[in-house]
Order: C-alpha cells, then sequence, then structure tokens
C-alpha cells in the first residue's frame, strides 16, 4: 500500500531489544473510526486495490471528505485513539519499598529506591512536535 494510513498495522521499534516500542495500530473492524482505505473496502463494496487506486495522491483533506460525503463520518470528531493509534512506551518509575536485610548477626529493614520500567499507552499523535517534546530520549537504547 501506498500510504501508512492505509495499512492496517504498523509497528517501530528503537534499535535495542529493551528500548521503546512505538506501535501504531489501526481499527479493522464495522465501527465508524476505520481509516477510509478500509471503509472503502468493506462498506463502499472496492477491492484493496480499487481503494488503493482511488487514494493515490490523495491528501489528508481528501481523505476526510470520502469519510464525510459517503459514509457520513465526520474524522476530526473521532476519538484520538482511532484517529492516531496508540504509542506504547518504556516509562521509568523510581519506587520506594522497604527491604528486610539479613546480615550475619542482625535482622534490619531499610528503604531501598529502585527504578523499573513499565509499559505505557499513548494515544496521540507521534508525527507532530508536541509528541517528541514531551519525549525528546524515547529512541535512546536505555530508559
Amino acid at each position: 500500500m501506498t500510504s501508512s494510513s492505509h495499512t492496517d498495522k504498523v509497528t517501530s521499534s528503537a534499535s535495542s531489544s529493551r528500548g521503546p516500542l512505538v506501535q501504531k495500530e489501526s481499527q479493522v473492524t464495522s465501527t465508524p473510526c476505520i481509516p477510509v482505505f478500509w471503509r472503502l473496502v468493506q462498506k463502499g463494496g472496492l477491492t484493496t486495490t480499487q481503494a488503493e487506486d482511488r487514494l493515490k495522491r490523495t491528501l489528508a483533506a481528501d481523505k476526510n471528505e470520502i469519510l464525510f460525503s459517503e459514509f457520513d463520518i465526520n474524522y476530526n470528531k473521532e476519538p484520538v485513539v482511532h484517529r492516531k493509534g496508540t504509542a506504547l512506551m518504556w516509562k521509568k518509575l523510581e519506587e520506594t519499598v522497604t527491604k528486610t536485610v539479613k546480615l550475619p548477626n542482625e535482622e534490619e529493614e531499610v528503604p531501598v529506591t529502585r527504578t523499573r520500567r513499565r509499559v505505557s499507552a499513548h494515544h496521540c499523535d507521534v508525527i507532530g512536535d508536541e509528541f517528541w517534546e514531551e519525549h525528546p530520549n524515547i529512541l535512546e537504547d536505555h530508559c
């Protein structure tokens, strides 16, 4: 297909297996939030080749117009999770836990601070500047 808006799943990640995972995934169901390509195929009766040909050299505004005029869908009013997808990222979390430490002659509880990584989901536009300003270190090999 010629555009990422036409794909049903696109995944990219940093070079390290421990790095961030950015995943954009389109919904391929019968809900109104389907990208225009799949709407043309599933509800418009076009084949995938016909839909791809119809969308060649179209801009976002053209696709929005197709959704609105042919399927009564205002793309800009769809929830951001359906318009922009989901980005999964590693997030650092510092947590303090109390740990019991056993030494040869004593047992003592001491607070220990450690950093853990958790995956966090963000429904946002990963193409725009705002995302990269909020997450400037996302492509580093470590978190």
